[in-house]
């Protein structure tokens, strides 16, 4: 407990008890009342009297309602002791009523709180409480009529001067006690801390005993672990000697192998090699290929331009001759015409007799013309018709020669695409068959790495055995040195559980 948690402490026991007296010191009043009533004291102004009282109950009542309320402490004790100092006051005002001892009761109570302020500040109070109610209760007492005032000096100083000597021996009294309480406070403080030390020594010793056991013991664990894990390995040694053994004749029979797979490899490598260049032969007469059917294909297409043209000069002459076609339907109409004007005028000119024969004679020469022309019309019809007939036989043929000449285009340009494909695919034949020999050459090259790490795998597996040999030596040895160690800690298991168990007792 702490210096200002003991004073803290001692001022709320202080205060519980100062003011259960208050309050029980109240029961005085209605006392002095009843005493008053019934004459038991002689009371001149019973009246005045019950004043008194109703104001002292309530000085006497109001610290014990503000303690229940939880006013702070500090403010409580100093509040009591100036209220039991008025209750005193209110007393000492009536004639009747003689109180000495009773004047010095603020201050006997202001020394249970070991606090030499406030019993000076009791003592002060009570003084000022004196000077205050002797006044009048002196200057009006008939005893005292021939010189009051002189009287009251007198009495009051004789009241100071014993309260202030009764103050300086309760003022040493609430000092010297608070200094005993003070000094005890420290030494308390210095034996909780000296406990608190020492409890924090034996939980360190308790938790290190434990420690030391539970390591103790686990270490003993870990010997016999360790002791049976070097029996395991013995076996496993010897068993791992036999196993060294075999694998040495398996490394040898895998350099053999290997060996074989190394020149392989390398016949692979050269093998791919060639591949590697009949690829790029066939690539550049793929390539020409390509070139040649890209010209046939040119040329495949000027013949298919050179056929439309042929077409629409052959369309052109075919729509001439449609128009010789029609000139020849107008002069065969111009040649019935005139036969049919000629028979008119050989009609005219038989009915003119003589005067008519030189017209009939043009008539018959007009009409053998337009017979002529009739018949010249009709074999150059015929021709236009065969003309025509031809035109169209010669634009259907074009038109079969373009569509063969179109499909033979269709089959070049496919052709082609293929040879691109073709192209395309052996490009790519020869990017694998070059990953190939570059994989081939790095392949044979690892073979002759894994042929060189089986050789050095042998001469590590040999020494390994040698190894394996040694350290199945060594560790028969160190199992004896395990079994001493075992008893050894044996003894500091017994020892560490003995301390560990005092630890305890003494925490008890």
């Amino acid at each position: 407990m702490t210096k200002q948690h003991f004073i803290h402490k001692n001022d709320e026991i202080a205060n519980e008890s100062t003011t259960n007296i208050l309050l029980i010191s109240t029961l005085a009043f209605p006392a002095l009342i009843l005493l008053g009533w019934s004459g038991i004291f002689y009371i001149d102004n019973l009246a005045n009297l019950i004043t008194y009282c109703l104001i002292g109950t309530i000085t006497t009542i109001s610290p014990f309602i503000l303690r229940k309320l939880g006013v702070n402490s500090q403010f409580l004790k100093y509040y009591a002791i100036a209220m039991a100092g008025v209750a005193i006051g209110i007393l000492n005002l009536s004639n009747q009523i003689d109180i000495y001892i009773a004047l010095i009761l603020p201050i006997a109570m202001s020394c249970i709180y070991f606090d030499k302020e406030l019993t000076i500040m009791a003592s002060i109070f009570q003084c000022l409480i004196i000077i205050i109610t002797n006044y009048p209760k002196l200057t009006s007492n008939p005893i005292y009529s021939d010189d009051p005032f002189g009287h009251y000096v007198a009495d009051t100083a004789g009241f100071i001067l014993e309260i202030i000597i009764l103050s300086a021996i309760f003022i040493w009294i609430a000092n010297r006690t608070r200094n005993i309480l003070n000094n005890l406070s420290k030494t308390e403080e210095q034996s909780l801390l000296y406990i608190d030390n020492l409890q924090g020594v034996m939980n360190s010793s308790k938790n290190a005993s434990e420690t030391l056991s539970s390591s103790v013991k686990q270490l003993l664990q870990a010997i016999e672990q360790a002791t049976a894990s070097n029996k395991n390995i013995n076996k496993n040694a010897d068993r791992a000697s036999l196993g060294c053994e075999q694998n040495l004749q398996y490394i040898e029979n895998t350099n053999t192998t290997v060996a074989n797979i190394s020149d392989a490899l390398e016949s692979i490598s050269a093998k791919t090699l060639k591949l590697s260049e009949i690829s790029q032969d066939t690539s550049a007469a793929t390539e020409e290929n390509e070139k040649i059917i890209n010209q046939a294909i040119n040329y495949m297409e000027d013949i298919e331009l050179s056929t439309k043209q042929n077409k629409i000069i052959i369309n052109s002459l075919s729509s001439r001759s449609e128009e010789i076609g029609k000139i020849i339907e107008i002069i065969t109409a111009i040649t019935e015409q005139t036969n049919l004007l000629a028979l008119n005028a050989a009609i005219e000119s038989a009915r003119a007799g003589e005067h008519g024969k030189g017209f009939a004679v043009v008539s018959d020469e007009i009409r053998s013309l337009a017979e002529k022309s009739s018949t010249a019309a009709k074999d150059i019809s015929n021709l236009v018709n065969q003309i025509q007939e031809d035109t169209t036989k010669a634009v259907n043929s074009i038109d079969q020669s373009s569509a063969t000449i179109k499909l033979g285009i269709d089959l070049v340009k496919n052709v082609g695409e293929s040879f691109k494909k073709l192209k395309s695919l052996q490009e790519t034949s020869n990017q694998e068959i070059r990953e190939i020999t570059m994989s081939s050459d790095q392949t044979s090259k690892y073979g002759r790495e894994i042929a060189e790490v089986i050789s050095n795998t042998k001469a590590i597996t040999s020494k390994s055995l040698e190894q394996i040999k040694s350290i199945a030596s060594d560790t028969s040895v160190q199992s004896s040195v395990m079994q001493e160690i075992l008893a050894s800690f044996s003894i500091i298991d017994h020892t560490a559980d003995n301390l560990l168990n005092l630890s305890k007792s003494v925490n008890l």
